[in-house]
Protein backbone atom coordinates (compact mmCIF):
# COMPACT_ATOMS: atom_id res chain seq x y z
CA UNK A 1 0.00 0.00 0.00
CA UNK A 2 1.40 3.40 -0.80
CA UNK A 3 1.36 6.03 1.73
CA UNK A 4 1.65 9.44 0.27
CA UNK A 5 2.67 12.36 2.44
CA UNK A 6 -0.49 14.44 2.71
CA UNK A 7 -0.55 18.58 3.75
CA UNK A 8 -3.41 20.51 5.60
CA UNK A 9 -4.34 23.54 4.48
CA UNK A 10 -5.62 24.97 8.31
CA UNK A 11 -3.83 27.66 9.42
CA UNK A 12 0.04 28.12 8.96
CA UNK A 13 1.47 27.50 11.52
CA UNK A 14 3.79 30.48 12.82
CA UNK A 15 6.79 30.24 10.23
CA UNK A 16 18.77 18.07 11.54
CA UNK A 17 37.94 2.96 8.48
CA UNK A 18 36.09 0.77 8.21
CA UNK A 19 36.43 -2.47 10.08
CA UNK A 20 38.87 -3.90 7.70
CA UNK A 21 37.78 -7.62 9.43
CA UNK A 22 34.54 -5.87 10.53
CA UNK A 23 33.11 -8.35 13.55
CA UNK A 24 30.32 -10.18 11.81
CA UNK A 25 28.59 -10.70 14.99
CA UNK A 26 28.65 -7.72 18.11
CA UNK A 27 27.88 -8.45 21.30
CA UNK A 28 26.30 -4.97 21.61
CA UNK A 29 23.69 -5.92 19.14
CA UNK A 30 20.70 -8.23 18.84
CA UNK A 31 18.53 -8.93 15.90
CA UNK A 32 15.12 -8.74 17.81
CA UNK A 33 14.82 -12.89 17.71
CA UNK A 34 17.65 -13.01 20.03
CA UNK A 35 17.60 -9.90 21.82
CA UNK A 36 14.85 -10.79 24.51
CA UNK A 37 12.68 -8.21 22.89
CA UNK A 38 9.52 -9.26 20.79
CA UNK A 39 9.28 -7.22 17.58
CA UNK A 40 5.48 -7.21 17.90
CA UNK A 41 3.36 -4.72 20.49
CA UNK A 42 3.58 -6.85 23.52
CA UNK A 43 7.31 -5.31 23.41
CA UNK A 44 8.63 -2.34 21.85
CA UNK A 45 5.89 -1.50 19.18
CA UNK A 46 7.05 0.35 16.29
CA UNK A 47 9.16 2.72 18.75
CA UNK A 48 6.26 2.73 20.88
CA UNK A 49 7.03 4.00 24.50
CA UNK A 50 8.51 2.02 27.31
CA UNK A 51 6.68 0.35 29.82
CA UNK A 52 6.16 3.36 32.74
CA UNK A 53 6.26 6.45 29.86
CA UNK A 54 3.39 8.90 29.84
CA UNK A 55 2.21 7.46 26.55
CA UNK A 56 2.57 3.52 27.06
CA UNK A 57 -0.81 3.09 26.47
CA UNK A 58 -0.50 4.30 22.54
CA UNK A 59 -1.88 2.35 20.74
CA UNK A 60 0.55 1.68 17.20
CA UNK A 61 1.10 -0.56 14.33
CA UNK A 62 3.16 -3.67 15.23
CA UNK A 63 6.53 -4.13 13.88
CA UNK A 64 6.88 -5.93 10.51
CA UNK A 65 7.99 -9.68 10.97
CA UNK A 66 11.04 -8.92 9.15
CA UNK A 67 13.99 -9.79 11.25
CA UNK A 68 17.62 -8.49 10.61
CA UNK A 69 20.87 -10.07 10.68
CA UNK A 70 24.36 -8.78 11.33
CA UNK A 71 27.05 -10.01 8.75
CA UNK A 72 30.81 -9.40 7.46
CA UNK A 73 31.99 -6.60 5.54
CA UNK A 74 31.86 -7.68 2.07
CA UNK A 75 34.77 -6.73 0.60
CA UNK A 76 32.83 -4.15 -2.35
CA UNK A 77 32.28 -2.32 1.17
CA UNK A 78 35.99 -2.37 2.28
CA UNK A 79 37.04 -1.52 -1.08
CA UNK A 80 34.39 1.40 -1.33
CA UNK A 81 35.63 2.72 1.67
CA UNK A 82 39.63 2.64 1.33
CA UNK A 83 38.52 4.70 -1.98
CA UNK A 84 36.56 6.88 -0.32
CA UNK A 85 39.12 7.61 2.56
CA UNK A 86 40.09 11.80 3.34
CA UNK A 87 43.48 11.97 3.29
CA UNK A 88 45.41 13.34 6.25
CA UNK A 89 49.04 13.97 7.78
CA UNK A 90 50.51 12.28 10.33
CA UNK A 91 49.57 14.39 13.65
CA UNK A 92 46.54 15.66 11.76
CA UNK A 93 43.09 15.24 13.36
CA UNK A 94 40.34 15.24 10.29
CA UNK A 95 36.92 15.03 11.79
CA UNK A 96 34.32 14.90 9.11
CA UNK A 97 31.34 17.02 9.68
CA UNK A 98 29.32 16.84 6.11
CA UNK A 99 29.62 15.35 2.80
CA UNK A 100 28.48 16.90 -0.63
CA UNK A 101 25.53 14.67 -2.06
CA UNK A 102 28.10 13.78 -4.45
CA UNK A 103 30.66 12.18 -2.12
CA UNK A 104 33.54 13.85 -3.62
CA UNK A 105 34.06 16.52 -1.21
CA UNK A 106 34.10 16.77 2.71
CA UNK A 107 33.86 19.47 5.38
CA UNK A 108 35.85 18.65 8.21
CA UNK A 109 37.27 20.07 11.29
CA UNK A 110 40.94 19.45 11.46
CA UNK A 111 43.31 19.87 14.20
CA UNK A 112 46.88 19.78 13.86
CA UNK A 113 50.22 22.07 15.33
CA UNK A 114 48.06 23.78 17.58
CA UNK A 115 45.18 24.84 15.74
CA UNK A 116 42.03 23.88 14.27
CA UNK A 117 40.51 24.73 10.81
CA UNK A 118 37.23 24.01 8.95
CA UNK A 119 38.35 22.70 5.84
CA UNK A 120 37.11 21.90 2.62
CA UNK A 121 38.52 18.76 1.09
CA UNK A 122 37.72 18.38 -2.48
CA UNK A 123 38.25 16.26 -5.36
CA UNK A 124 37.85 13.32 -3.31
CA UNK A 125 40.25 14.60 -0.43
CA UNK A 126 43.23 15.97 -3.07
CA UNK A 127 43.02 19.09 -2.56
CA UNK A 128 42.18 21.25 -0.02
CA UNK A 129 40.94 24.44 1.35
CA UNK A 130 40.34 26.50 4.53
CA UNK A 131 36.72 27.54 4.96
CA UNK A 132 37.18 29.20 8.75
CA UNK A 133 39.91 29.52 11.51
CA UNK A 134 38.17 28.32 14.57
CA UNK A 135 38.88 30.70 17.60
CA UNK A 136 41.38 29.21 19.94
CA UNK A 137 39.19 26.33 21.90
CA UNK A 138 36.83 26.17 19.95
CA UNK A 139 34.94 23.54 17.58
CA UNK A 140 32.25 22.93 14.81
CA UNK A 141 29.06 22.06 15.88
CA UNK A 142 27.41 20.10 13.38
CA UNK A 143 27.24 21.34 9.27
CA UNK A 144 24.78 21.59 6.63
CA UNK A 145 25.83 21.52 2.72
CA UNK A 146 23.15 22.34 -0.12
CA UNK A 147 25.66 21.80 -2.85
CA UNK A 148 26.33 25.50 -2.56
CA UNK A 149 25.69 26.54 0.69
CA UNK A 150 27.35 25.75 3.94
CA UNK A 151 25.83 26.14 7.48
CA UNK A 152 27.84 25.16 10.59
CA UNK A 153 27.74 26.15 13.98
CA UNK A 154 30.94 26.67 16.39
CA UNK A 155 31.47 26.26 19.92
CA UNK A 156 33.62 28.36 21.53
CA UNK A 157 33.76 26.88 24.49
CA UNK A 158 33.73 22.63 24.47
CA UNK A 159 32.97 22.89 28.50
CA UNK A 160 29.67 24.92 27.78
CA UNK A 161 27.66 23.80 25.48
CA UNK A 162 25.10 26.81 25.61
CA UNK A 163 27.25 29.09 24.12
CA UNK A 164 26.96 28.82 20.06
CA UNK A 165 27.38 30.85 16.89
CA UNK A 166 25.92 30.18 13.37
CA UNK A 167 27.95 31.20 10.11
CA UNK A 168 27.21 30.14 6.29
CA UNK A 169 29.50 30.35 3.58
CA UNK A 170 28.56 30.62 -0.30
CA UNK A 171 30.82 27.71 -1.73
CA UNK A 172 30.59 30.45 -5.50
CA UNK A 173 31.86 33.28 -3.54
CA UNK A 174 35.02 34.35 -2.43
CA UNK A 175 33.33 35.82 0.62
CA UNK A 176 34.15 35.03 3.79
CA UNK A 177 31.71 33.01 6.25
CA UNK A 178 28.81 35.37 7.78
CA UNK A 179 27.24 34.90 10.86
CA UNK A 180 23.46 33.49 10.92
CA UNK A 181 22.28 33.38 14.51
CA UNK A 182 23.89 32.80 17.93
CA UNK A 183 23.08 31.66 21.15
CA UNK A 184 20.84 33.91 23.96
CA UNK A 185 22.18 32.07 27.25
CA UNK A 186 19.35 29.43 26.70
CA UNK A 187 20.05 26.16 27.70
CA UNK A 188 18.56 23.86 24.66
CA UNK A 189 18.92 21.20 22.28
CA UNK A 190 22.33 20.74 20.36
CA UNK A 191 22.81 22.66 17.50
CA UNK A 192 22.34 20.37 13.94
CA UNK A 193 21.78 23.09 11.24
CA UNK A 194 20.24 21.44 7.96
CA UNK A 195 20.23 22.83 4.68
CA UNK A 196 18.24 22.16 1.51
CA UNK A 197 17.63 24.19 -1.57
CA UNK A 198 19.17 27.89 -0.18
CA UNK A 199 17.38 27.34 2.68
CA UNK A 200 19.18 26.33 6.79
CA UNK A 201 16.96 24.74 9.53
CA UNK A 202 17.86 24.49 13.20
CA UNK A 203 16.18 24.28 16.69
CA UNK A 204 17.35 26.82 19.49
CA UNK A 205 16.21 26.87 23.06
CA UNK A 206 14.17 30.42 23.86
CA UNK A 207 14.91 31.76 27.25
CA UNK A 208 11.04 32.12 28.70
CA UNK A 209 11.07 28.29 28.20
CA UNK A 210 10.25 26.29 25.36
CA UNK A 211 12.64 25.94 21.44
CA UNK A 212 12.39 27.16 17.89
CA UNK A 213 12.47 26.01 14.65
CA UNK A 214 14.03 28.34 12.37
CA UNK A 215 13.94 28.38 8.50
CA UNK A 216 16.77 31.15 7.67
CA UNK A 217 16.99 32.33 3.42
CA UNK A 218 20.50 32.08 2.65
CA UNK A 219 20.29 34.60 -0.47
CA UNK A 220 17.92 37.07 1.59
CA UNK A 221 20.03 36.61 4.79
CA UNK A 222 16.03 36.61 6.34
CA UNK A 223 15.59 34.59 9.73
CA UNK A 224 12.08 33.11 10.30
CA UNK A 225 10.57 30.69 13.03
CA UNK A 226 8.21 28.25 11.39
CA UNK A 227 7.07 26.97 14.55
CA UNK A 228 7.59 27.04 18.59
CA UNK A 229 7.15 23.91 21.06
CA UNK A 230 8.59 21.32 23.25
CA UNK A 231 10.95 20.43 19.75
CA UNK A 232 13.96 18.15 18.56
CA UNK A 233 16.58 19.37 16.17
CA UNK A 234 15.36 19.03 12.68
CA UNK A 235 15.82 17.41 9.79
CA UNK A 236 14.85 17.94 6.03
CA UNK A 237 12.46 14.84 4.62
CA UNK A 238 12.21 15.33 1.00
CA UNK A 239 10.85 18.49 0.50
CA UNK A 240 8.98 18.92 4.16
CA UNK A 241 10.73 19.91 7.38
CA UNK A 242 10.41 17.72 10.13
CA UNK A 243 11.07 17.31 13.80
CA UNK A 244 10.39 15.45 17.50
CA UNK A 245 8.13 16.98 19.87
CA UNK A 246 6.30 16.68 22.63
CA UNK A 247 2.85 17.71 23.42
CA UNK A 248 2.93 18.67 26.85
CA UNK A 249 5.16 17.83 29.90
CA UNK A 250 5.94 14.23 30.25
CA UNK A 251 4.54 13.52 27.15
CA UNK A 252 5.48 10.77 24.52
CA UNK A 253 7.65 12.58 21.61
CA UNK A 254 5.91 12.01 17.76
CA UNK A 255 7.41 12.89 14.64
CA UNK A 256 5.68 15.98 13.16
CA UNK A 257 6.40 18.06 9.98
CA UNK A 258 5.34 21.63 8.19
CA UNK A 259 5.78 22.36 4.58
CA UNK A 260 8.00 25.07 2.90
CA UNK A 261 4.63 27.26 3.82
CA UNK A 262 4.69 26.47 6.75
CA UNK A 263 1.05 24.03 6.79
CA UNK A 264 1.07 21.25 8.80
CA UNK A 265 1.88 17.77 7.09
CA UNK A 266 0.36 14.42 7.65
CA UNK A 267 2.95 12.07 7.71
CA UNK A 268 2.80 8.10 7.04
CA UNK A 269 0.23 6.75 9.84
CA UNK A 270 3.39 4.11 10.18
CA UNK A 271 5.35 7.09 10.79
CA UNK A 272 3.21 9.50 12.61
CA UNK A 273 1.59 6.72 15.06
CA UNK A 274 5.30 6.57 16.41
CA UNK A 275 5.14 7.20 20.07
CA UNK A 276 8.12 7.98 22.35
CA UNK A 277 10.48 8.42 19.73
CA UNK A 278 14.01 9.24 20.65
CA UNK A 279 16.14 10.03 17.56
CA UNK A 280 14.60 10.30 13.39
CA UNK A 281 15.67 10.47 10.49
CA UNK A 282 14.28 10.42 6.99
CA UNK A 283 15.14 11.24 3.02
CA UNK A 284 11.24 11.76 2.00
CA UNK A 285 11.11 7.99 1.41
CA UNK A 286 12.53 6.26 3.69
CA UNK A 287 12.28 6.96 7.25
CA UNK A 288 13.91 5.73 10.75
CA UNK A 289 13.33 5.96 14.16
CA UNK A 290 14.32 5.27 17.53
CA UNK A 291 12.31 3.67 20.06
CA UNK A 292 11.79 5.20 23.74
CA UNK A 293 13.54 2.22 24.92
CA UNK A 294 16.83 4.10 23.35
CA UNK A 295 17.45 0.89 21.65
CA UNK A 296 15.53 -0.68 19.29
CA UNK A 297 15.96 1.15 15.57
CA UNK A 298 13.10 0.81 13.32
CA UNK A 299 12.66 1.47 9.73
CA UNK A 300 10.02 2.57 7.31
CA UNK A 301 9.87 3.06 3.57
CA UNK A 302 6.97 3.49 1.06
CA UNK A 303 5.40 0.16 -0.51
CA UNK A 304 6.16 -1.30 3.64
CA UNK A 305 2.94 -2.33 5.66
CA UNK A 306 4.14 -1.49 8.29
CA UNK A 307 7.71 -0.32 10.00
CA UNK A 308 10.65 -3.20 10.73
CA UNK A 309 12.81 -3.59 13.45
CA UNK A 310 16.50 -3.50 12.24
CA UNK A 311 18.19 -3.75 15.80
CA UNK A 312 17.84 -4.03 19.67
CA UNK A 313 20.93 -2.79 21.00
CA UNK A 314 21.85 -5.04 24.35
CA UNK A 315 21.29 -3.87 27.24
CA UNK A 316 23.25 -0.79 28.84
CA UNK A 317 23.85 0.20 25.06
CA UNK A 318 22.13 2.72 22.87
CA UNK A 319 21.27 3.46 19.56
CA UNK A 320 22.01 7.26 18.27
CA UNK A 321 22.78 9.02 15.16
CA UNK A 322 20.04 7.56 12.72
CA UNK A 323 20.59 8.28 9.32
CA UNK A 324 19.13 7.34 5.66
CA UNK A 325 21.37 6.99 2.64
CA UNK A 326 19.35 5.30 -0.08
CA UNK A 327 18.62 1.71 0.83
CA UNK A 328 20.83 2.10 4.34
CA UNK A 329 20.03 3.08 7.84
CA UNK A 330 23.33 3.99 9.66
CA UNK A 331 23.45 4.29 13.60
CA UNK A 332 26.12 4.72 16.14
CA UNK A 333 25.96 2.89 19.88
CA UNK A 334 28.62 2.51 22.39
CA UNK A 335 30.90 0.20 20.07
CA UNK A 336 30.80 1.16 16.82
CA UNK A 337 29.16 2.77 13.58
CA UNK A 338 26.72 0.33 11.30
CA UNK A 339 24.27 0.50 8.50
CA UNK A 340 21.92 -1.65 7.80
CA UNK A 341 20.70 -2.27 4.04
CA UNK A 342 16.84 -2.49 3.66
CA UNK A 343 17.16 -4.42 0.84
CA UNK A 344 18.46 -7.71 2.41
CA UNK A 345 17.60 -7.03 5.75
CA UNK A 346 21.03 -7.15 7.00
CA UNK A 347 23.46 -5.21 8.90
CA UNK A 348 26.98 -4.48 9.37
CA UNK A 349 29.76 -2.96 11.34
CA UNK A 350 31.33 0.29 9.47
CA UNK A 351 34.14 1.19 12.18
CA UNK A 352 36.71 -0.76 14.23
CA UNK A 353 35.28 1.28 17.17
CA UNK A 354 33.31 4.13 18.40
CA UNK A 355 32.87 6.67 15.48
CA UNK A 356 29.98 8.41 13.49
CA UNK A 357 28.21 8.57 10.38
CA UNK A 358 26.36 11.63 8.41
CA UNK A 359 24.30 11.50 5.36
CA UNK A 360 23.24 13.94 2.56
CA UNK A 361 21.27 12.51 -0.26
CA UNK A 362 23.02 9.02 -1.00
CA UNK A 363 26.38 9.86 -0.09
CA UNK A 364 27.76 8.30 3.62
CA UNK A 365 30.63 10.38 5.79
CA UNK A 366 32.20 8.08 8.40
CA UNK A 367 34.32 9.33 11.28
CA UNK A 368 36.37 7.31 13.26
CA UNK A 369 39.66 6.28 14.95
CA UNK A 370 42.34 5.21 13.08
CA UNK A 371 45.66 3.26 14.89
CA UNK A 372 49.07 4.79 13.93
CA UNK A 373 51.13 1.80 14.03
CA UNK A 374 54.16 4.07 14.04
CA UNK A 375 53.84 5.95 17.03
CA UNK A 376 51.16 3.92 18.85
CA UNK A 377 48.72 6.48 19.02
CA UNK A 378 45.40 6.89 17.12
CA UNK A 379 44.07 9.85 14.71
CA UNK A 380 40.49 10.51 13.72
CA UNK A 381 39.95 10.11 10.23
CA UNK A 382 36.85 9.41 7.62
CA UNK A 383 35.95 8.18 4.76
CA UNK A 384 32.42 8.35 2.10
CA UNK A 385 31.07 6.10 0.38
CA UNK A 386 28.06 6.25 -2.12
CA UNK A 387 25.44 4.04 -1.02
CA UNK A 388 24.01 3.31 -4.36
CA UNK A 389 27.14 2.20 -5.95
CA UNK A 390 27.09 -0.26 -3.05
CA UNK A 391 26.11 -3.99 -3.86
CA UNK A 392 23.67 -5.50 -1.39
CA UNK A 393 24.65 -6.83 1.81
CA UNK A 394 24.48 -10.29 2.06
CA UNK A 395 21.07 -11.79 3.16
CA UNK A 396 20.46 -13.39 6.44
CA UNK A 397 21.01 -17.00 5.94
CA UNK A 398 18.61 -19.55 5.61
CA UNK A 399 16.59 -20.04 8.50
CA UNK A 400 19.33 -18.78 10.74
CA UNK A 401 18.98 -14.88 10.25
CA UNK A 402 21.22 -14.22 13.91
CA UNK A 403 23.89 -16.98 13.24
CA UNK A 404 26.55 -15.51 11.79
CA UNK A 405 29.98 -16.14 13.41
CA UNK A 406 31.91 -13.64 15.07
CA UNK A 407 35.60 -12.44 13.19
CA UNK A 408 38.37 -13.99 14.71
CA UNK A 409 40.73 -11.24 17.19
CA UNK A 410 43.05 -11.17 15.16
CA UNK A 411 41.40 -9.30 12.16
CA UNK A 412 43.22 -5.73 11.74
CA UNK A 413 41.83 -2.64 11.46
CA UNK A 414 42.97 -2.27 7.54
CA UNK A 415 42.01 2.17 7.54
CA UNK A 416 45.23 2.46 9.23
Amino acid sequence: MHHAIRRTTGPALALALLLAGAVACSPGHDSPARSGHDAGPAAVAAGGPAAGSAAEDAVVPAASPARFCDVPLPAAWQAAAERGRIPGVPGEDVVPVEVTADGTRVFADVAAAGRRDLVWFRDTGRSRQTVYALPSGAQVFGAGFDGRWLVFGVNPDRTDPTRWELLAWDSESAAAPFPVAHDNGAEGPFLFPRVRAGKAAWVAARPGGGDEVHLYDLAARRDGVVYAGDVSPAFFAGEVLAWREAFGPGAARTIQAVDPAGAHVVLPPQVGAAKGVHDASSDGVTWAWVAADRRTLFAWREGMTEPAAVVTAAPGNVVDGVQVAGDLVTWTDHEATWAADLRTGSFTRLTARYGSADTNGPSVVVSYRADEPVTGTSRATGYTIDATALPPLPPCPPGRPDAVPAAGPDQADATR
